[in-house]
C-alpha cells in the first residue's frame, strides 16, 4: 500500500492512508494535536497546518494529493457533516465571527466556532424549519461556496421502521433515526423513556450485528428479556464465568468486562452499548480502560444513561472519548480548563472537581451528538412525580447529638484545611516546605483519612435510621390500612433493609442476590397478586438503593418511600424514577423521611444543588452553583456546627 494523504473536505482534515507501521503512527501522535484513528476507514484524519503536513509528508515518504483543499483555500464554503450538521467553512479566514454571526443567529441555535480549524457548526438538518433553505439564503448573501446536489441530496432522511412502526412513540422514532444516522452517540433520555427499546430498535433495522452490550450485573438478564420479546430471531449470549459463547447478541456486565477483553476482541464486534454509561466515569478504572479498547475497533458505540454525570462535568471525559468526540473538544487538558474550572491546588495538583461554561457544553455536546428528551417534554400524557420531604423526630436526641459530637471533633483532627497547614510553613525553606508539603499530600495517607470519616458519616446516617424506626414503621403500616396499592421502599444499608424484609415478609432487592432472583421478584411486584407462591407478600418491595436503583420498571406502584438517603442526587433520582415511566398511569409521589436536625438534613443541603448542575448540562438550563466533592463539603459544614 502506498503512503497517501488527502484532502477530505466535508471532514476538514487531511487523510492519511498506510500500511501499518508503528513508527509513522508514534509520530503521528507525537506530532499532531488535532488527530484521530478512524476504525472504519483504517486511516489517521489530522487537523493541522498545510506546511506541517508536507514537512512530514517529506520526512515519511507520503505523497499529497489535496487538489480539493488548495481549491478551497482562501474561500468559504458549507457543506454537511456526519449527515446531518450544516458547517460553515473558513480556511485560512480569521474574520469568521464579525460578518455574520449576527444573520447566523437569526436562523440557529446553538451555534459553535471552532478555533483551530476556522469552522462554524450549527444545528441539524430539518425541513420543517427551513434550517437548509436559511443555510443556502446565508451562504448566497456571503459569498459561501456550496455543492447544491449534495446538500438537495441530504434534505430528506427517512428510515423504513418495519415492525416497529407501530410500537415505537414518536419522539422515540426520532430517538432512533439520530442514531442510525450518527453511528455513534450519546442517549441521555429522561429515566424511564425506553432508551432500551430505542437501541434495539436502531441496531436491528441497521442491522449492525454483532453488537456488545455492556450493563451492570443487575441489568444482564433484563436486557436478554427485552431482546427475546423484540428480535426472537436473534441469537441472545448473557456471557458469564459458564458462558462465553459469542452470538448476534452479547450481554456482559462491567464487572467481568476486563478478564473477557482479549477474547471479546477476536470476534469482529460491529456496535457497542454502554448501559448506565456513568459507570466508565473514571479513567483509570479497568472497566472504563477495557471499554476504551474495544471501542477502537468498532464501528458504532452506543452510550446510555439518563444521568451521564455524577457530580460533575469531568465525569463525562471517558464517555466522550470512547463515543469518538474528543477531538470535538480539542483534548482532555482542554475540556478540564473550559467546562470543569480546572486549577492547580497550593500542591500542584489538578483539580477538576468544579464546573464553568456549563451551557456551552451542553450546546457542544447537543451538535457533536447528544440525545436528551424531559419526560415533561415528549410525554405530556405521563403523570407528574411530587418529591415530598417529611421531617420527623429522632427517638432519642442526646444519643444522637453524643454521637454526632464525637464525629465533628475526629473531623476537626483529619480535615486540615490549607490555610492553617501553610502557618505551619513559615520559616522553613523552599526545600523544606516541598519535602514537607509531599508528606502531606502522600494520595495513600489522604485516601485512608476519606475512608475512615466515610465509615464514620455512615455510622452516624445508620443511628439516624436506627432513631426514625417508629415513624417508618408508623408511615408504612398507615399506607398499608388505608390504600391498596404497592408500594417501593428503597434504603441504603441491609440493617434496616431486614428489618422491613422480617417485619412484613416482604419481598426484596439487594446486593449478593442472583440475578434470576431479582428478575423473579421484580416481576411478582409487576403482577396482580399480592402474596407469590413462596407465601412471600408482593405489596411491598424493599430494594438496596446500590441494587436496584438501575435498570427496573416498577409501574406496578405509585408510592416511593425512602427511608434514608444515599449520597449523590444520581443514586436518588434513579431510584425515584423505578416508577415514574412509560407504562405509569397514575401520579407518582416520592416520600423522604428525614430526621430533624440530623445528618440527612445536611445531605440534601447539599446533593440538592447538584441535581440543578445535572440539569444545567443534560437540558441547557441556567443556574448557579459549585461543585465539589461531596464528603470534603460535609466536612466543611459539620466542621462549623457548633459544639
Amino acid at each position: 500500500m502506498r503512503r497517501i494523504i488527502k484532502y477530505d473536505i466535508n471532514k476538514r482534515a487531511f487523510i492519511f492512508k498506510f500500511k501499518y507501521d508503528a513508527n509513522i503512527i508514534y509520530n503521528i501522535k507525537t506530532k499532531f494535536k488535532y488527530r484521530k484513528w478512524n476504525p472504519e476507514d483504517r486511516v489517521w484524519e489530522v487537523r493541522d497546518s498545510l506546511d506541517k503536513i508536507k514537512l512530514f509528508a517529506n520526512d515519511f515518504d507520503f505523497k499529497i494529493n489535496i487538489s480539493n483543499y488548495k481549491k478551497i483555500k482562501g474561500k468559504r464554503y458549507i457543506t454537511i457533516v456526519d449527515d446531518h450538521k450544516i458547517t460553515f467553512h473558513f480556511i485560512e479566514d480569521k474574520n469568521k465571527e464579525n460578518e455574520f454571526s449576527t444573520e447566523l443567529e437569526k436562523y440557529f441555535n446553538p451555534i459553535l466556532y471552532d478555533n483551530q480549524t476556522y469552522t462554524v457548526f450549527v444545528n441539524k438538518v430539518d425541513n420543517s424549519v427551513g434550517t437548509l433553505e436559511n443555510a443556502i439564503k446565508i451562504a448566497d448573501k456571503f459569498g459561501f461556496k456550496y455543492d447544491k446536489e449534495l446538500l438537495n441530496s441530504l434534505d430528506h432522511y427517512t428510515i423504513d421502521f418495519k415492525k416497529y412502526d407501530k410500537i415505537l412513540m414518536p419522539f422515540q422514532k426520532e430517538s432512533v433515526k439520530e442514531i442510525i444516522k450518527k453511528g455513534s452517540i450519546l442517549n441521555a433520555d429522561d429515566m424511564g423513556l425506553g432508551k432500551t427499546l430505542q437501541t434495539i430498535a436502531a441496531i436491528d433495522i441497521a442491522n449492525w450485528y454483532p453488537v456488545l452490550i455492556v450493563s451492570p450485573a443487575t441489568l444482564k438478564l433484563n436486557w436478554a428479556e427485552e431482546y427475546h420479546k423484540w428480535c426472537n430471531d436473534r441469537e441472545v449470549s448473557v456471557w458469564s464465568k459458564k458462558n462465553t459463547d459469542f452470538k448476534d447478541v452479547n450481554i456482559i456486565n462491567y464487572d467481568i468486562l476486563d478478564k473477557y477483553i482479549d477474547k471479546l476482541l477476536k470476534h469482529n464486534i460491529k456496535t457497542l452499548v454502554l448501559d448506565e454509561s456513568h459507570y466508565i466515569k473514571n479513567p483509570k478504572a479497568k472497566r472504563t480502560k477495557a471499554a476504551k479498547k474495544i471501542s477502537k475497533k468498532v464501528t458504532h458505540r452506543i452510550l446510555l444513561s439518563g444521568t451521564p454525570i455524577n457530580n460533575k462535568p469531568a465525569e463525562l471525559w471517558s464517555q466522550i472519548e470512547i463515543l469518538g468526540y474528543a477531538p470535538f473538544f480539542n483534548n482532555k487538558y482542554s475540556f478540564y480548563y473550559k467546562y470543569c474550572d480546572a486549577h492547580k491546588d497550593n500542591w500542584g495538583h489538578l483539580i477538576i472537581s468544579g464546573h464553568s461554561n456549563l451551557l456551552e457544553l451542553h450546546n457542544k455536546l447537543k451538535i457533536a451528538g447528544f440525545i436528551r428528551r424531559k419526560k415533561t417534554d415528549v410525554l405530556t400524557e405521563l403523570p407528574k412525580k411530587t418529591i415530598n420531604i417529611i421531617p420527623v423526630e429522632l427517638s432519642n436526641m442526646r444519643k444522637y447529638k453524643k454521637a454526632e459530637k464525637e464525629l465533628i471533633n475526629y473531623i476537626k483532627e483529619t480535615a486540615l484545611n490549607d490555610k492553617e497547614y501553610y502557618k505551619t510553613l513559615e520559616g522553613m525553606s523552599e526545600e523544606e516546605k516541598q519535602i514537607e508539603m509531599k508528606k502531606y499530600s502522600e494520595i495513600k495517607a489522604m485516601k485512608a483519612i476519606k475512608a475512615e470519616q466515610l465509615v464514620r458519616y455512615e455510622a452516624l446516617k445508620q443511628l439516624t435510621v436506627e432513631l426514625k424506626e417508629n415513624y417508618i414503621w408508623e408511615w408504612i403500616d398507615n399506607f398499608i390500612e388505608t390504600t391498596n396499592e404497592k408500594l417501593i421502599i428503597f434504603g441504603k444499608h441491609n440493617s434496616i433493609i431486614d428489618k422491613i424484609i422480617n417485619r412484613y415478609n416482604c419481598i426484596y432487592i439487594k446486593g449478593g442476590m442472583s440475578d434470576n432472583q431479582k428478575m423473579k421478584y421484580k416481576n411478582d411486584f409487576q403482577s396482580d397478586n399480592m402474596v407469590n407462591e413462596q407465601g412471600q407478600n408482593t405489596r411491598i418491595i424493599v430494594i438496596n438503593i446500590d441494587a436496584g436503583k438501575e435498570g427496573l420498571t416498577l409501574t406496578k406502584s405509585s408510592t416511593v418511600l425512602f427511608v434514608e438517603l444515599g449520597w449523590t442526587p444520581l443514586e436518588l433520582m434513579q431510584a425515584e424514577d423505578r416508577t415514574h415511566r412509560i407504562g405509569q398511569e397514575k401520579n407518582v409521589n416520592v416520600y423522604y423521611l428525614i430526621g430533624k436536625n440530623s445528618i440527612e438534613e445536611d445531605i440534601l443541603d447539599i446533593i440538592n444543588p447538584k441535581r440543578l448542575i445535572m440539569d444545567q448540562i443534560l437540558d441547557g438550563e441556567k443556574i448557579s452553583s459549585s461543585t465539589n466533592d461531596i464528603l470534603d463539603e460535609m466536612n466543611k459544614k459539620i466542621k462549623n456546627k457548633l459544639i
